[in-house]
């Protein structure tokens, strides 16, 4: 059986990356057969690790003037990223279909292994690659599974984006769908022409742990994980780059008064990396108090010396999960406080009033509390079932 598993396979940001090893792990475990060949596919045909950024979307005002002139009046979205995806199509997406049939070639399973790639609000979209992907899948008659999906933009009927992403979903080969979210009505709109029932699972990391056979250390070392100041001045958040900034201050001379040890530590983005250089340049911080992975059993091992972490990348969180060590999210994108939802602990997700004293406190009490373990241990194997049944019906 050769099973293609696709999504964001050359960011920088290992939670893209960790998804592939973890979803293989999961389907060996759900199939429970030794014959499986698994390959993993880019969506967008990259061959090496590279920064996400680098695959933001094309000049869209450079070429709303050009169609702007050759039609005398303002043109509106839709018609926008109509000829955006056509032009695409006809250039750039020529190289990328090639590459999709080369491994699609006896396939007898296209999984989508999740992940926040149901997006285009932002300047990252993914429309184009599920809309191709699942109209290849069709022509060929291969089945598609699409696990965890992040949705992170509501459907939009007047977007020619969303439009993309509801024949995909909707494509008759795709025979299950899950969404990370806790939320799956945010799923409603990309599927009213679909039959299937979309149900809510953790994302695959939550079993980073037993992936990598990585078990937690001994440890009493805070990790500080971090993001980009940028991220939330993006995402349009109350908090601002400039209050991110003071805040990590704050809470490293809260955690040094309090005699406290601690790290910092990255998802391995570029982007978070450069910021983590910036900041330790800038406040004389010693290089050895940083960790920056570059794969997920890097980041597991690195995440397995904390006793609890406070990051703002939500697979961060998700393999804190997996290891039983807590975390305290602050938040620069909702998935965050969705997944802190997901494990009934919602109040350590921070997102309008950020200062340190509240973060560290709530870091204590994580550290003191843990999970409750059957809702941890329940969550986990929401996935689970859902694979075998999803397998079970195709097979």
């Amino acid at each position: 059986m050769k099973i293609v598993m696709v999504g964001l396979l050359c960011n920088s940001n290992i939670g893209d990356r960790l998804l592939f090893d973890c979803s293989e792990f999961l389907l060996k475990q759900c199939l429970g057969s030794e014959d499986i060949t698994f390959e993993k596919l880019d969506f967008h045909a990259r061959k090496t690790v590279e920064n996400e950024s680098s695959r933001r979307g094309t000049d869209t005002d450079g070429l709303r003037n050009k169609i702007n002139r050759l039609l005398g009046h303002q043109t509106n979205n839709y018609l926008l990223n109509f000829l955006k995806f056509h032009i695409w199509k006809k250039s750039r997406g020529k190289a990328v279909i090639k590459y999709y049939n080369e491994h699609l070639a006896n396939c007898d399973l296209l999984f989508f292994i999740g992940g926040g790639t149901l997006s285009y609000h932002l300047d990252y979209d993914w429309s184009r690659y599920y809309f191709i992907l699942t109209q290849l899948a069709a022509k060929k008659r291969i089945p598609v599974i699409m696990n965890g999906i992040g949705v992170e933009s509501r459907y939009v009927f007047w977007d020619y984006r969303a439009r993309l992403y509801r024949k995909a979903l909707n494509s008759l080969m795709v025979k299950a769908i899950s969404t990370r979210n806790n939320k799956p009505d945010m799923l409603q709109g990309y599927m009213l022409e679909s039959s299937l029932e979309c149900c809510c699972v953790a994302d695959a990391a939550v079993w980073a742990a037993e992936t990598f056979s990585v078990k937690k250390a001994i440890s009493k070392i805070y990790g500080i994980g971090v993001i980009a100041a940028k991220r939330f001045d993006e995402c349009k958040r109350e908090i601002s780059s400039e209050n991110y900034e003071e805040y990590l201050v704050n809470l490293v001379e809260l955690l040094n008064r309090n005699n406290r040890e601690w790290e910092f530590f990255t998802n391995g983005a570029h982007i978070d990396n450069d910021y983590l250089e910036y900041l330790c340049e800038k406040y004389n911080i010693s290089k050895s108090r940083i960790r920056m992975p570059s794969t997920g059993k890097e980041l597991t091992e690195v995440i397995a010396k904390y006793s609890v972490i406070i990051t703002s990348r939500l697979h961060s969180c998700i393999t804190a999960c997996s290891l039983d060590i807590p975390f305290v999210a602050v938040v620069w994108n909702d998935k965050l406080k969705m997944f802190a939802e997901a494990l009934k602990c919602s109040e350590r997700a921070v997102d309008i009033e950020l200062n340190a004293e509240k973060v560290f406190d709530l870091a204590v009490r994580a550290e003191q509390d843990g999970y409750d373990e059957y809702v941890r241990e329940t969550f986990r194997n929401t996935d689970v079932k859902f694979l075998k049944e999803a397998i079970a019906n195709i097979f």
